[in-house]
């Protein structure tokens, strides 16, 4: 099927909903699924093609909407190779109201000369995580408790202090629920802690 065709198949679902929440929440056709085994651990994962995420953004934002990348690549290496960690923030408007969501991931490469070619497809990954938080329709409901890559854990050529504080707390501050929250709990400077601790009891109280 071709990605026009795809989106057809919530037409009718996205006239019926009665709220924009609703309509975040429709649940994805099993068409729109794909699933592929990670490269870091053998684990088969859920995921849907970008092209389908950027027609439904068109569908249901009317074309206005956009995504900036907000830092730049965090470059690390662990035992699976080199990866690059790209962190994106997603803008979209529905009627009067204008909406933003954080988006980040990692690409793993075997070498420092294929970083050109996984940049670019980092970015695209941290877009759709961020299209992700918007609700089921845009895959919010991939992957439930699991982890798609193992975490970097030595760095290479490593952010200022300033910036990656910067760049966690923004992230701290974009979860929507515990378990994604506690992704970041390893690796947030030691001066968030107390930022994380506050999080983590606001979500658990909801």
């Amino acid at each position: 099927m071709t990605t026009k065709e795809l989106l057809q198949l919530v037409d009718n679902q996205i006239a019926n909903a009665r709220t924009f929440k609703e309509l975040c929440n429709i649940e994805q056709p099993k068409e729109w699924i794909k699933t592929k085994k990670s490269v870091s651990n053998e684990t088969e994962y859920e995921f849907n093609e970008v092209e389908l995420i950027e027609g439904l953004c068109d569908k249901v934002f009317d074309d206005c909407w956009h995504y900036e990348i907000i830092f730049s690549p965090v470059i690390c290496q662990d035992k699976n190779g080199i990866s690059v960690t790209q962190t994106v923030k997603l803008f979209y408007t529905s009627g009067s109201k204008q909406y933003t969501q954080t988006g980040t991931a990692t690409e793993y490469v075997n070498s420092m000369k294929l970083l050109s070619l996984a940049t670019p497809k980092c970015s695209t990954m941290a877009f759709k995580n961020a299209c992700r938080k918007i609700g089921k329709l845009f895959g919010g409901g991939l992957n439930r408790g699991t982890e798609e890559a193992d975490l970097p854990t030595m760095v290479i050529e490593k952010e200022a202090p300033d910036r990656a504080e910067q760049r966690y707390k923004l992230l701290i501050d974009d979860c929507n629920s515990v378990d994604e929250l506690r992704t970041y709990q390893f690796v947030i400077p030691k001066s968030l802690k107390e930022h994380y601790d506050q999080k983590l009891k606001t979500l658990n109280a909801k």
